[in-house]
């Protein structure tokens, strides 16, 4: 590609822009971080936390907060969220205090929609992101597409088809308080066809929801005897599934719940661990 001056001078201080946005925010991680960690093995909800309750006090040009739950009753709508972030923050509020002026609604939004969560379970970040786009391909998404991530953690696939598919309605749930308030207080940085809600996804009713393409990255490995809202759901489901309703695994399971929330002509991704046995 040929640039002209004009435009490659557009290109450098675009260019200049990003790299001083991604130094800021490297700062804003080692300081957030540096926090956490004196009180918390895995810094991750903590920081997502310091950082959205950071970027809440520069949008209303406050300089200081010093009560956080009058400051959150009156700035923040979302109860969930609301109770994460006292949850994260309220014994330690005052080293976060400190820093309400040190950084940019622009650098804290940016660490809350791309700082990464380390799943020590799986000992990954979620599903790696080429393979979520491996799987918006596959799923063929489309702007007009409604789109349903169950289980949806923090949000990362969502967040990807948002930037994708910008008009695309977009839905998640996630049982786990933590994760949903984090894709809760992500989707705000997004659209408003962006929906998040904390829920069972074996328990809510699936003829509420009906979606063009639907993805699951559940749990590896979980059985049965530790899931009875699964079996709950299993043991409603037709007759004609003898094999799956003798197994002890719930990969498929996962499966079923997301064919019954899915258009007829619509399309469904699954990711399962290689190997796995249904006995």
């Amino acid at each position: 590609m040929i640039y002209y001056p004009q435009q490659q001078s557009k290109v450098e201080q675009n260019l200049k822009r990003r790299l001083k946005l991604e130094q800021a925010i490297l700062e804003l991680t080692n300081v957030l971080e540096s926090i956490e960690k004196g009180h918390s093995r895995d810094p991750y909800a903590g920081v997502i936390a310091g950082a959205y309750a950071l970027w809440l006090g520069t949008t209303k040009k406050v300089v200081d907060i010093e009560n956080l739950p009058v400051f959150l009753e009156e700035n923040e709508e979302n109860e969930t969220i609301r109770m994460f972030l006292l949850d994260q923050l309220a014994k330690h509020w005052s080293e976060y205090r400190r820093h309400i002026t040190a950084f940019t609604p622009e650098q804290l939004m940016e660490l809350i929609l791309t700082y990464k969560k380390i799943d020590y379970v799986r000992s990954i970040s979620s599903a790696p992101e080429k393979l979520h786009d491996l799987v918006i391909a596959l799923l063929d998404i489309k702007d007009s597409d409604s789109v349903a991530d169950m289980g949806a953690g923090v949000g990362d696939f969502l967040k990807k088809v948002h930037f994708a598919h910008p008009n695309a309605e977009l839905w998640g749930n996630e049982i786990a308080t933590m994760e949903t308030a984090v894709a809760m207080i992500r989707a705000k940085f997004l659209n408003n066809k962006l929906t998040v809600v904390q829920e069972d996804m074996f328990i809510s009713q699936p003829d509420d929801h009906k979606f063009d393409k639907i993805y699951c990255f559940p749990p590896w490995g979980l059985r049965l005897g530790i899931m009875p809202s699964a079996r709950v759901f299993l043991e409603s489901q037709p007759p004609t599934l003898p094999i799956l309703k003798g197994t002890g695994a719930c990969e498929w399971i996962f499966a079923l719940r997301m064919l019954s929330s899915l258009h007829p002509n619509g399309k469904a991704a699954l990711l399962m661990a290689n190997g796995i046995h249904l006995a």
